[in-house]
């Protein structure tokens, strides 16, 4: 365990109010400091006073919210907060499309991150070249980091009763039969209807092109993962197929 955890909250809207307030008052600990946007101030202040936090919450300006990398100011605001709050541990819950610039603070700053899904998203996502700057972003990060730090991606459904049973069975399956899972079919029918009004909300990836695979689909590649590694249990002859490097590269 660690001698302490002081956790600097990069982001308080939605996700956050519904989310994490839950996880925090059941534990009973808060985060050191938030940050979040210049306009947002007033709401995140009101919202952590509601639930009884006495985090501290700085703000950036807003016109930063989208940059791929820090500001100099806002580099050196963070440096003054994790020595003054003395910081071990990142949650990164802005807007996917901020993740990058401030997993690249950070992942040098050598502290814990855990960063909400999806790990980073491009500022607009309708050709192959943005695609290719997704995987270039995580293999940035990945690269730099340094293993006695972990930087874990927040996919909250992994512990879902269902997902869970799903695992359960298919695992049974493998292990008695000794034979490999070859075919994966998902359907999807939760959330809502998605109105022309809800292309307008800030923290809805539609607005941004992202839309489908990078907000609750998501959690379907996250369950394919676990399903594939059912398969590495089997012996060497049934356990993989070999696929071709063109496509993994």
């Amino acid at each position: 365990m660690f001698s302490k955890v002081n956790t600097l909250m990069i982001g308080w809207g939605p996700h956050a109010t519904r989310t994490y307030s839950k996880f925090f008052l059941k534990y009973k600990f808060e985060p050191k400091i938030v940050v979040d946007l210049d306009s947002q101030k007033e709401r995140v202040q009101a919202e952590l006073k509601g639930f009884g936090f006495k985090t501290d919450v700085v703000t950036i300006p807003d016109s930063e919210k989208d940059l791929e990398v820090l500001s100099s100011n806002t580099r050196k605001m963070f440096d003054e907060l994790c020595s003054k709050y003395e910081i071990t541990h990142v949650i990164v819950a802005s807007e996917p499309k901020a993740h990058y610039a401030y997993m690249d603070y950070f992942v040098e700053k050598e502290v814990h991150m855990l960063v909400e899904k999806p790990i980073v998203a491009p500022s607009k996502f309708y050709t192959l070249e943005d695609a290719a700057k997704v995987k270039d972003e995580y293999y940035s990060i990945l690269n730099r980091q340094n293993p006695k730090y972990q930087c874990k991606v927040m996919c909250q459904r992994k512990m879902n009763r269902g997902y869970m049973l799903v695992l359960e069975l298919a695992r049974e399956i493998v292990r008695a039969y000794n034979i490999p899972i070859t075919k994966v079919y998902v359907s999807h029918c939760d959330g809502n209807w998605i109105m022309p009004h809800d292309l307008f909300y800030e923290n809805h990836p539609y607005k941004y092109g992202y839309g489908k695979l990078f907000h609750s689909g998501y959690h379907f590649i996250d369950l394919f993962s676990d399903i594939v590694k059912i398969n590495s249990e089997l012996s060497k002859c049934k356990s993989q197929y070999k696929i071709d490097k063109k496509i993994q590269n």
